[in-house]
Protein backbone atom coordinates (compact mmCIF):
# COMPACT_ATOMS: atom_id res chain seq x y z
CA UNK A 1 0.00 0.00 0.00
CA UNK A 2 1.18 3.42 -0.87
CA UNK A 3 1.00 6.48 1.18
CA UNK A 4 0.63 9.81 -0.32
CA UNK A 5 2.43 12.91 1.03
CA UNK A 6 -0.78 14.79 1.83
CA UNK A 7 -1.87 11.70 3.53
CA UNK A 8 1.69 11.66 5.42
CA UNK A 9 1.27 14.98 6.58
CA UNK A 10 -2.36 14.23 7.82
CA UNK A 11 -1.05 11.73 10.25
CA UNK A 12 2.07 13.99 11.30
CA UNK A 13 -0.71 16.59 11.98
CA UNK A 14 -2.74 14.22 14.26
CA UNK A 15 0.01 12.78 16.05
CA UNK A 16 0.87 16.49 16.90
CA UNK A 17 -2.53 17.43 17.94
CA UNK A 18 -3.10 14.89 20.63
CA UNK A 19 -1.61 14.25 23.56
CA UNK A 20 -0.43 10.56 22.45
CA UNK A 21 3.27 9.57 22.76
CA UNK A 22 3.02 6.79 19.91
CA UNK A 23 0.44 5.86 17.34
CA UNK A 24 0.81 2.35 15.90
CA UNK A 25 -0.54 2.30 12.06
CA UNK A 26 -1.49 -0.46 10.31
CA UNK A 27 -2.03 -0.08 6.33
CA UNK A 28 -2.15 -3.29 4.75
CA UNK A 29 1.57 -4.74 4.63
CA UNK A 30 2.61 -1.46 5.79
CA UNK A 31 3.06 -0.45 9.22
CA UNK A 32 3.84 3.00 11.24
CA UNK A 33 5.12 3.70 13.93
CA UNK A 34 5.09 7.23 15.27
CA UNK A 35 6.19 8.39 18.45
CA UNK A 36 6.42 12.19 19.18
CA UNK A 37 9.96 12.30 20.80
CA UNK A 38 11.74 9.90 17.80
CA UNK A 39 9.65 10.47 14.88
CA UNK A 40 8.28 7.92 12.22
CA UNK A 41 9.85 4.46 11.83
CA UNK A 42 8.24 2.69 8.79
CA UNK A 43 8.39 -1.65 8.67
CA UNK A 44 6.47 -3.39 5.79
CA UNK A 45 6.31 -7.13 5.70
CA UNK A 46 7.20 -8.44 3.06
CA UNK A 47 10.18 -9.56 0.87
CA UNK A 48 13.11 -7.29 -0.31
CA UNK A 49 14.05 -8.37 -3.71
CA UNK A 50 17.75 -7.85 -3.63
CA UNK A 51 18.26 -8.71 -7.30
CA UNK A 52 19.52 -12.15 -7.09
CA UNK A 53 17.27 -15.02 -8.13
CA UNK A 54 16.84 -18.52 -5.84
CA UNK A 55 16.82 -20.46 -9.08
CA UNK A 56 20.10 -18.72 -10.18
CA UNK A 57 20.01 -16.44 -13.32
CA UNK A 58 17.92 -16.67 -16.25
CA UNK A 59 18.86 -17.58 -19.66
CA UNK A 60 21.08 -14.95 -21.45
CA UNK A 61 21.53 -13.16 -17.80
CA UNK A 62 25.16 -12.69 -16.13
CA UNK A 63 25.64 -13.03 -12.73
CA UNK A 64 27.19 -9.71 -11.44
CA UNK A 65 27.86 -10.96 -7.67
CA UNK A 66 29.82 -7.68 -7.09
CA UNK A 67 26.96 -4.95 -8.06
CA UNK A 68 25.28 -4.68 -4.98
CA UNK A 69 21.48 -2.72 -4.48
CA UNK A 70 21.24 -0.03 -2.16
CA UNK A 71 17.91 -0.61 -0.93
CA UNK A 72 15.71 2.53 0.86
CA UNK A 73 15.34 2.25 4.85
CA UNK A 74 12.01 3.60 4.54
CA UNK A 75 9.49 5.15 2.36
CA UNK A 76 9.75 9.09 1.80
CA UNK A 77 11.26 11.69 -0.34
CA UNK A 78 14.79 10.94 -1.70
CA UNK A 79 17.02 13.47 -1.72
CA UNK A 80 20.78 13.52 -3.58
CA UNK A 81 22.11 16.27 -1.38
CA UNK A 82 21.98 18.16 1.79
CA UNK A 83 20.55 21.10 1.07
CA UNK A 84 19.10 22.53 -2.12
CA UNK A 85 22.35 24.47 -2.83
CA UNK A 86 24.79 21.31 -2.00
CA UNK A 87 26.62 19.14 -4.11
CA UNK A 88 25.03 15.95 -4.34
CA UNK A 89 26.48 13.11 -1.89
CA UNK A 90 27.85 11.18 -4.84
CA UNK A 91 27.65 10.68 -8.06
CA UNK A 92 27.76 7.94 -10.69
CA UNK A 93 31.22 6.70 -10.85
CA UNK A 94 31.71 8.04 -7.30
CA UNK A 95 34.17 5.97 -4.68
CA UNK A 96 32.19 5.10 -1.75
CA UNK A 97 33.76 3.41 1.17
CA UNK A 98 30.74 1.15 3.84
CA UNK A 99 29.53 3.53 6.06
CA UNK A 100 29.47 6.52 3.86
CA UNK A 101 26.52 8.51 2.92
CA UNK A 102 24.68 8.70 -0.38
CA UNK A 103 21.65 10.18 0.08
CA UNK A 104 18.75 10.96 2.12
CA UNK A 105 15.44 10.10 2.95
CA UNK A 106 12.66 12.34 4.72
CA UNK A 107 9.96 11.49 6.44
CA UNK A 108 7.50 13.95 8.30
CA UNK A 109 9.86 16.42 8.21
CA UNK A 110 12.35 13.81 9.86
CA UNK A 111 15.72 13.01 7.42
CA UNK A 112 16.92 9.09 7.07
CA UNK A 113 20.64 8.78 6.05
CA UNK A 114 21.08 6.09 3.12
CA UNK A 115 24.38 4.67 3.56
CA UNK A 116 26.67 2.47 1.52
CA UNK A 117 27.10 -1.45 2.80
CA UNK A 118 29.84 -2.21 0.98
CA UNK A 119 33.18 -0.37 -0.59
CA UNK A 120 33.41 0.45 -4.20
CA UNK A 121 31.78 2.17 -7.40
CA UNK A 122 28.51 3.71 -8.11
CA UNK A 123 27.46 2.53 -11.09
CA UNK A 124 24.05 3.70 -11.14
CA UNK A 125 21.33 6.20 -9.57
CA UNK A 126 17.90 4.30 -10.23
CA UNK A 127 15.87 7.35 -8.24
CA UNK A 128 15.41 11.08 -9.40
CA UNK A 129 16.50 13.83 -6.72
CA UNK A 130 13.10 14.74 -5.00
CA UNK A 131 10.73 12.32 -5.48
CA UNK A 132 9.13 9.82 -3.21
CA UNK A 133 10.33 6.18 -2.72
CA UNK A 134 8.86 3.27 -1.07
CA UNK A 135 10.43 0.85 1.77
CA UNK A 136 12.52 -1.95 -0.23
CA UNK A 137 12.84 0.28 -3.51
CA UNK A 138 16.15 -0.36 -5.20
CA UNK A 139 18.03 3.67 -5.00
CA UNK A 140 21.80 2.86 -6.15
CA UNK A 141 23.94 0.13 -7.51
CA UNK A 142 27.46 -0.08 -6.17
CA UNK A 143 30.42 -2.31 -7.98
CA UNK A 144 32.28 -3.77 -5.18
CA UNK A 145 35.55 -2.77 -5.15
CA UNK A 146 39.09 -1.27 -3.79
CA UNK A 147 40.59 1.96 -5.19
Amino acid sequence: MKITTEQMSLIEKFIKDTDARELRLELGDMKLLLTQDKGITVYKQVPIETGASEQGPAAGEQEQDDIVPVLAPSAGIFYRRPEPDAPSYVEKGSYVEKGDTLALIEVMKTYGQVISEVDGYVVDILVEDGTPVEYGQKLFLIKKGVR
